[in-house]
């Protein structure tokens, strides 16, 4: 014959049975915030200058040019580097690389799709003889605050830092604060905007309309 449970013994079924629950919830909870956010939620920002039929003015390599060879102006080697796939690493993908307007006189730059659905800005600030392109990437799927790349000491501006980024559609200017504390604005044109500063970058914050 079966014996009766005593009243303990359901407490401690019952107890057993509540953490059981509590952890397994816990655990979906974990595995959604370690899931990477461009997996978990499609971005909502979106960037027309991404779309602009205008030619990128740009060369694509498909490898780096060999030693001794020089480029004739700004271009951007397509291929990754070896790893560069599995680190996860954002990196512009060339055939999406769009012109934009900065407002600043002697930079070229472009917006291009990440490859980590994310948004990219390259800039091409010092010209002959090497022409370095400066990138910057959002993390994967991150677009709605944008993303700014800092070229430090140019010497055509005086030595001062150049700042150019890209920001959603409906910006119409950018806050951005230095590292002392001090804070100034920028106007967008487009999705592109830059400034030239004297001292340390910080942060952004992006103005809409």
């Amino acid at each position: 014959m079966m014996q009766s449970l005593s009243r303990s013994h359901i407490r401690r079924i019952l107890a057993l049975a509540v953490l059981a629950t509590f952890l397994a919830v816990a655990s979906i909870v974990l595995l959604g915030a370690n899931t990477p956010s461009g997996y978990a939620k499609a971005s909502s920002a979106s960037y027309a200058a991404l779309n602009s039929s205008a030619a990128p003015d740009i060369t694509l390599l498909p490898e780096a040019l060999p030693v001794g060879h020089l480029p004739t102006g700004p271009s951007f080697v397509t291929s990754q580097p070896a790893g560069a796939a599995l680190s996860g690493e954002p990196d512009p993908l060339g055939a999406s690389i769009r012109p934009i307007t900065v407002g600043v006189a002697g930079v070229s730059a472009w917006i291009a799709k990440s490859s980590v659905e994310g948004v990219c800005v390259l800039v091409s600030a010092v010209g002959a003889p090497y022409y370095p392109l400066d990138t910057a990437c959002t993390s994967t799927g991150e677009t709605e605050r944008g993303t700014t790349v800092e070229v430090r000491g140019v010497a055509k501006f005086g030595g001062k830092n150049l700042l150019v980024g890209v920001v959603p559609d409906g910006t119409n200017s950018v806050e951005y604060k230095m590292a002392e504390g001090s804070a100034a604005r920028a106007q967008v044109q487009g999705n592109g905007w830059a400034a030239l500063i004297s001292g340390t970058y910080s942060s952004q914050i992006a103005i809409g309309g």
